[in-house]
């Protein structure tokens, strides 16, 4: 009886949501901003409901469970006195091993506890992790300390082609087999509550950083440096935006809802690629993001320069079409009831020199939905393209998917000149499939579809011959446990870093020594790369 209670009145609010969303459609002025905020007080009570709901029928699983087994122990006990602990308990505590979304100066990652003890002795072989060896600390603006790197037994292991391997395996329907992380989890939670100091579970962890993610954003070098081809001002906009709603997908064209690392502070990554049809000159940089790299490559550089807030600010250039973009974004996180919401804070300036123009771009809202059962990622939140210089703008939603049918990852963007009301054009679909644009005369056409287009693959330096806090090098023996589905080792690994990362704070506290990120500056509400682009 009290499930159909709650079943009904779940039915009953999912009603009125439709109700008021299909009035906001009609609505204008005043009569939409009330209704905007009532479908968000009305969807923050639904995400609030469902969650008391799933955390009532998960706690009664739960103890129906551990009363059929006591039944079923209190059989065997009758039998023989010899049995031995059952191995699922192992396995349930190594899955439970947490890692960080800490990005707090206080509490800068895991606190320590006996659960993550476990964690730490992962076997491989006959020796037990870790066995400690010395390397030499990294000098460049840091505390200098005396580091012991534990060796994981992984030496043997080839890293650059692990990296090169991208495919990552789905979660799974997170209640049936993670019901013991997933209670874990929501006992730490409420809904509407900051990430910043909660501990997620090890299975969730992406094989890249951050950092990395970014530079995915320039999988398709081509059409980055396509405007720069362009003879009008309206033509390179459009190609500006052409790019912009085709970047999304190629750095998170998996669709497997996992989080990458968070970058520790000074985490560094670069990379470059090849432009398909723009051979190489035969000239090399000797600045920028990659030196050594032919003027007719995409050069990319990011770095984490802040640990709280968490900001990451990367920049990439292409010399001989005298372009580059700028960009730092903070990623504020929260619980909303059955899914995670991401907020990505700043911009990106995309300048073509030639021109003197620059395009300011914000960036979509990422969200982990239905993280109760099968979790898949979905981008939400409206955008906006701009140049100072030329007037045109655009705004771009990316739709959320509502709760009665509709389907997911939805855009629609509108471009606009100085002097006209209505859109010069109008773009519709999905940002992880195809879109379309109408202009203003003329028939409908395929404006991207991101599908079609091939990729081009990223090279970085190998891995061993990276610094120590470039991302591929620092993370490594993290990605190798997540690989081998070693969790514990992953686990032990991703501690490592972080204490580390704890005794230098500690020591520039101790000395009082401020932070100074090293590849970027800033200024005002913005980081700026100190070697950039200059024509």
């Amino acid at each position: 009886m009290r499930s159909i209670l709650e079943g009904s009145v779940l039915i009953a609010h999912r009603v009125q949501v439709r109700e008021l969303e299909s009035l906001e459609d009609t609505a204008e002025g005043e009569a939409r901003r009330t209704l905007d905020e009532l479908l968000r007080s009305s969807n923050r009570l639904l995400d609030i409901v469902k969650h008391a709901v799933i955390l009532l029928q998960m706690a009664k699983s739960r103890v129906e469970s551990i009363s059929f087994s006591d039944t079923q122990i209190a059989i065997e006990d009758d039998g023989d006195d010899s049995h031995t602990e059952p191995s699922s308990k192992t396995d349930v505590m190594e899955m439970l091993a947490p890692l960080s979304y800490s990005s707090s100066d206080e509490e800068f990652f895991d606190a320590e506890s006996p659960l993550e003890e476990h964690a730490a002795k992962e076997v491989i072989g006959d020796n037990e992790v870790p066995k400690a060896r010395s390397i030499s600390a990294e000098k460049a603006n840091r505390v200098s300390l005396g580091v012991l790197e534990a060796d994981f037994g992984d030496d043997d292991e080839d890293f650059d082609a692990i990296y090169d391997d991208t495919e990552e395996s789905d979660v799974g329907n997170v209640q049936q087999q993670h019901g013991s992380v997933l209670m874990h989890l929501l006992s730490q939670v409420s809904v509407g509550m900051d990430l910043t100091k909660v501990t997620l579970p090890t299975f969730i962890l992406e094989r890249r950083s951050l950092l990395e993610m970014y530079a995915d954003f320039f999988a398709h070098p081509d059409s980055f440096i396509v405007a720069t081809d362009m003879t009008s001002p309206e033509e390179r906009f459009i190609s500006v935006v052409r790019y912009y709603l085709g970047a999304f997908y190629a750095a998170r064209k998996s669709g497997v809802a996992k989080k990458p690392y968070n970058p520790i502070l000074g985490e560094t990554f670069r990379c470059r690629w090849d432009v398909p049809g723009l051979p190489h000159s035969g000239e090399k940089t000797v600045r920028g993001p990659f030196p050594g790299s032919d003027v007719n490559q995409l050069t990319f550089i990011a770095e984490q320069v802040s640990h709280h807030p968490p900001i990451s600010a990367f920049y990439a250039e292409l010399p001989s079409k005298k372009i580059s973009l700028n960009a730092h974004i903070w990623t504020k996180s929260s619980f909303l009831g059955l899914s995670i919401g991401v907020a990505n804070i700043g911009w990106a300036t995309v300048k073509l020199h030639e021109f003197d123009e620059e395009y300011t771009v914000t960036f979509p809202s990422g969200y982990g939905r239905s993280i109760m059962s099968t979790p898949w990622v979905e981008l939400g939140g409206k955008v906006t393209v701009s140049c100072l210089k030329t007037g045109y703008c655009a705004d771009i939603e990316f739709l959320t998917k509502p709760f009665f049918g509709g389907k997911p990852h939805r855009i629609n963007a509108n471009v606009y000149r100085v002097g006209f009301k209505k859109p010069i054009l109008s773009i519709r679909g999905e940002w992880n499939g195809v879109m379309t644009a109408k202009p203003l005369t003329g028939d409908e056409f395929v404006f991207v579809d991101v599908k079609q287009k091939t990729e081009s693959k990223k090279e970085c330096v190998a891995v061993m011959e990276q610094g120590q806090r470039e991302s591929r090098r620092l993370w490594r023996h993290v990605t190798v446990g997540l690989k081998r589905n070693r969790i514990s080792a992953a686990t032990t690994a991703k501690r490592w870093i972080e204490q580390r990362q704890r005794d230098e704070a500690r020591q520039r506290q101790e000395q009082g020594i401020v932070y100074q990120p090293i590849l970027f500056v800033a200024k005002g509400d913005d980081w700026l790369y100190k070697d950039p682009l200059i024509t």
